[in-house]
Formats: structure tokens, sequence, C-alpha cells
């Protein structure tokens, strides 16, 4: 999981990604990367400081978490 615009777009990056939209539209799926010859997943959150300065975001980073335990619960 990438916490924030900065570690996702630079994940991401290495990951070979050109361009990267907006945190917004990344947030909250799960993608599957091949970074330095390893394939591995990749979630974008939002920083859950955002949180503390929008409250609208709580309800996003509630769902992603939910959506993350999901996720790793699948892969055990």
């Amino acid at each position: 999981m990438t916490l924030g615009r900065h570690s996702t777009f630079y994940i991401l990056s290495k990951a070979g990604f050109k361009e990267v939209e907006g945190i917004t539209k990344l947030r909250g799926k799960m993608y599957e990367v091949n970074i330095l010859g390893l394939r591995v997943s990749v979630m974008p959150m939002y920083h859950p400081a955002a949180a503390l300065y929008n409250a609208k975001y709580r309800s996003d980073l509630e769902s992603d978490f939910q959506f993350l335990r999901l996720e790793l619960e699948k892969r055990r």
C-alpha cells in the first residue's frame, strides 16, 4: 500500500508508469506491477493525515482499509 500522492507516484514510476493520474482516481484499486523484476501488488490510498485536514477523506480511507483487509485475506 502506498500512502499519499508522493509515494504512489514514486512507486508507480518505478513500475514504468509514465503518466500517473491523480491519487483520487488511483486510490481504492489494486494494481499488479513489475518492479525490479518482482511482481508486486500496489494499492494507492490517501495519506491518513489527509483526513485530519479534510473530513470527507475519512470514509474513503476506512473503505480502502477494509478493501485491503479483504485482499490480504484472499491471499493467505
